[in-house]
């Protein structure tokens, strides 16, 4: 889980990963304190999502999100927008040997 403004509104958003069903949910805050539970923005990629983090990746001071997974090994990063909404792509994809 991980939060930030991810609809530029000064309201803190919730990013959550549901790694059994690999699926990433948006919490999007309103003024009064509720949260919009109803928006999805990832569901079909095969893999086990295990580990997120926040930043700007392409340098246009809006939250990105990043997703990596040990199952495949990928990167995934969704660029936001600043509006709420992302676009998805793969950024990398190796494996480690960890002994």
């Amino acid at each position: 889980m991980v939060v930030g403004d991810f609809d530029n509104d000064n309201q803190s958003d919730i990013v959550v990963i549901h790694e059994l069903i690999n699926t990433v949910c948006m919490l999007y805050q309103f003024n009064n304190g509720t949260f919009n539970v109803n928006k999805q923005i990832v569901t079909d990629y095969p893999v086990a999502l295990d580990i997120i983090a926040i930043g700007d990746l392409n340098g246009d001071n809006y939250l990105d999100i990043i997703i990596g997974s040990i199952s495949p090994y990928k990167t995934y990063g969704f660029l936001g927008g600043g509006n709420g909404n992302f676009q998805s792509q793969i950024i990398d994809s190796c494996e480690l040997e960890i002994s």
